[in-house]
C-alpha cells in the first residue's frame, strides 16, 4: 500500500501475527475443552455402570444371604460305608437333661450348661467354659471362635 509508511506496515504485520497466535491458542483451547467434555461424558457413563453393577451385586448378595438363612431342607448329606444301628429307645433311667438353661435371679444373663460346655450370656458378652476332657482344648476353641467372628 503506497500511502502507508514502512513502520505502519510493520505494526500491521506484527498485529496480524499476534492475532494469528491468539487464534491458534483459541483453537488449541477449544480442542482441549472438547476433549474434557468427551472424557466427562465417558466418566459419567462409567460411574453409572459402576453404580448399576454395585446395585446388582448388592441385590445378589442379599438374595444369597436370605436364601441361605431360609433353608428348610437338608443341604448336606453324609454317605456311610455301613448301615447305622437302630436308635435305642430311651428308658427313664437313661434320659438325661441334654441342655440346662438357667436365668440369673437378677435378670442380668442366661447360662446354658451341657455335659461338655457352659455358656453364660450377659450384657458384656458371652463367656464359655469347657467341661471334662475338653478343658485341655480351650485355646483351640477360642481360636476357632475368633476365626468364626472374623468371617
Amino acid at each position: 500500500n503506497p500511502k502507508m509508511s514502512a513502520s505502519t506496515e510493520d505494526q500491521f504485520r506484527d498485529m496480524k501475527e499476534y492475532l494469528q497466535n491468539i487464534s491458534n491458542q483459541v483453537e488449541i483451547l477449544n480442542g482441549n475443552i472438547l476433549e474434557v467434555k468427551k472424557l466427562s461424558i465417558e466418566s459419567k457413563k462409567e460411574l453409572f455402570n459402576t453404580r448399576h453393577d454395585l446395585h446388582r451385586t448388592r441385590h445378589v448378595l442379599l438374595n444369597g444371604i436370605f436364601e441361605a438363612t431360609d433353608v428348610r431342607t437338608p443341604t448336606a448329606f453324609i454317605i456311610l460305608n455301613k448301615e447305622l444301628p437302630p436308635a435305642a429307645e430311651p428308658t427313664d433311667e437313661k434320659v438325661e437333661k441334654t441342655l440346662d438353661i438357667v436365668t440369673a435371679e437378677d435378670g442380668s444373663g442366661v447360662s446354658m450348661n451341657t455335659k461338655y460346655v457352659s455358656v453364660t450370656l450377659t450384657a458384656e458378652g458371652a463367656d464359655m467354659a469347657l467341661e471334662g476332657d475338653l478343658k485341655e482344648h480351650y485355646d483351640r476353641v477360642q481360636d476357632g471362635i475368633k476365626w468364626a467372628k472374623a468371617i
